[in-house]
């Protein structure tokens, strides 16, 4: 190691842990020389009474000498007790700080996964805390169990509180690699760690039961300023947590961990039913369907398409073709790596769903011009990676 490099590692600060830790050496080390002292001391008063059994070792002065050396022996070993119990006390205050920093998350679902890395690294050795929190891990309901509020300090629901909290960061905290985003309390980072572009909607509720699925959207319109501002508008009742334009640009509506209304109170999946209150849901500047008229693809809004951005879906069993607006390759690439950064965030996420498939019969989006299998692919990757199964 070079000059400058231990001069530098000599001006950084050490960590709270770091810190514990030499203090528990230094202790550990102190009574080490305390235990060495006593059986020092014990040797020299059996070789003390070796020396006086001949000669009368009864006599007060020799009961006064070992009184005087039983009194310090006694001392001695009341100082080893004592620092055996407050090295157990030292062990046990880091476990308990070990986690109370776990489940600072502001997510129930995210401290959980936490505390469980703590069993798994076996960095709890109480036995009595290992057998409560297995137990308490094994029943935990997907949504429930503690969380302290994030160590950052943010608050509130809203992005603008959120983001101005994230400003205040060391800017280096969040950075992650180049062409990946990232999710920092409940917001979705850019490449260079800086909040994506954002715009606020009033049609949000509370914060999420579980965070258990993605559900995808297509917007029916081609114009990313017109239903960002529908979202925005103060009377509305639907939105959304994000937002991908044709260039893959992304926008952020709500915080991930609190309800969009974007799924419907009757939609269903697995057994839960409003996936408002389990999803992130993301939306598409997509067209949609597409109807014919003559040998022109038109919106509901009239936009005519070229042939190049429509995909046709034929019917096998009547023959029928549907016209649907193609999805752009920025919009893809965009998909992936948001839901990448979504399922390192949540690993609670099972899966990357259609608005098809929690409303049956009544909604269409994505619709099949979406590689929909492509997303479910990264889910199934990423959950195989972590050793979970569906």
């Amino acid at each position: 190691m070079s000059d400058d490099s231990k001069s530098k590692d000599a001006l950084t600060p050490p960590t709270e842990r770091e810190k514990w830790e030499r203090e528990v050496a230094f202790k550990e080390k102190d009574f080490t020389l305390k235990e060495r002292d006593y059986l020092l001391k014990e040797a020299e008063l059996e070789l003390k009474k070796q020396e006086h059994a001949a000669a009368g070792w009864k006599s007060p002065l020799v009961v006064a000498i070992l009184a005087a050396s039983i009194a310090a022996l006694g001392n001695a070993w009341v100082t080893m007790t004592n620092g055996r119990l407050q090295l157990r006390l030292e062990d046990q205050k880091a476990e308990q700080a070990r986690i109370l920093e776990m489940i600072k998350t502001g997510d129930p679902d995210k401290a959980a996964v936490n505390l469980k890395f703590l069993l798994d690294a076996k960095l709890i050795s109480k036995a009595e805390t290992i057998k409560k929190l297995s137990e308490f891990l094994a029943t935990r309901m997907p949504g429930s169990g503690p969380a302290l509020p994030s160590a950052t300090g943010f608050s509130g629901n809203s992005l603008t509180e959120r983001i101005a909290a994230l400003e205040k960061r060391d800017g280096g905290q969040s950075i992650g690699p180049i062409g990946d985003y990232k999710v920092e309390n409940h917001i979705l980072l850019d490449n260079v760690g800086s909040p994506v572009s954002v715009v606020e909607t009033p049609a949000k509720g509370k914060t999420l039961k579980a965070i258990k699925a993605i559900v995808l959207h297509f917007s029916t319109t081609d114009s990313v300023g017109s239903i960002l501002k529908f979202f925005a508008n103060a009377q509305a009742t639907v939105s959304t947590h994000l937002v991908i334009d044709r260039d893959g640009k992304v926008t952020q509506l709500v915080p991930f961990d609190i309800e969009a209304r974007h799924a419907g109170g009757q939609s269903t999946w697995k057994g839960l039913v409003n996936l408002n209150q389990y999803s992130i849901g993301i939306d598409f500047i997509n067209a949609g369907q597409l109807t014919l008229e003559g040998d022109q693809w038109k919106s509901w809004s009239g936009i005519k398409y070229s042939m190049s951005d429509v995909y046709l879906q034929k019917n096998t069993a009547t023959g029928e073709v549907t016209g649907w607006h193609k999805y752009t390759v920025q919009q893809i690439q965009a998909a992936k790596r948001v839901i990448h950064a979504l399922l390192s965030a949540y690993p609670t996420i099972e899966a990357v769903l259609g608005h098809s498939d929690i409303l049956p019969g009544r909604k269409v989006d994505p619709g099949p011009a979406f590689p929909i299998e492509q997303m479910q692919e990264v889910v199934k990757q990423m959950r195989s990676k972590t050793g979970q199964t569906n």
